[in-house]
């Protein structure tokens, strides 16, 4: 039995379609597509980020500790401050004036309760 090669091609032409775009076709399309302004673009969200990064706000009961590459430099109060782009300086912020308190093996005498630890007299 022979086999008529070029009615096999004609019949998987047929059912792909003839005019199938090819993936280097498509790659060569994308590459020549231009946006207008796509400098200015860039230019535009790294200032913004750059803005984004380099304020931020301390709450009333907190202070920010600013580190430079990791080290210390300085201590900001509440408010809107300045720092440098994210990288180069970090902020932590610290709760300053709330007291945190733990109590390990006792627990605190009120009045009109009885201490569950206390001894009896």
């Amino acid at each position: 039995m022979s086999w008529d090669w070029e009615k096999l091609k004609e019949q998987q032409q047929s059912k792909s379609g003839p005019n199938m775009p090819q993936l280097d076709e498509l790659a060569n399309k994308l590459k020549n597509i231009k946006l207008p302004g796509g400098p200015i673009v860039i230019v535009v969200a790294a200032i913004l980020f750059l803005g984004v990064s380099m304020f931020y706000t301390v709450d009333v009961d907190e202070v920010g500790v600013v580190q430079r590459f990791g080290k210390y430099v300085r201590t900001t109060q509440p408010g809107l401050n300045f720092k440098l782009p994210t990288g180069i300086e970090k902020v932590t912020k610290v709760k300053v004036r709330r007291i945190y308190k733990e109590e390990f093996g006792f627990s605190t005498n009120r009045e009109g309760l009885e201490n569950l630890f206390s001894v009896p007299r």
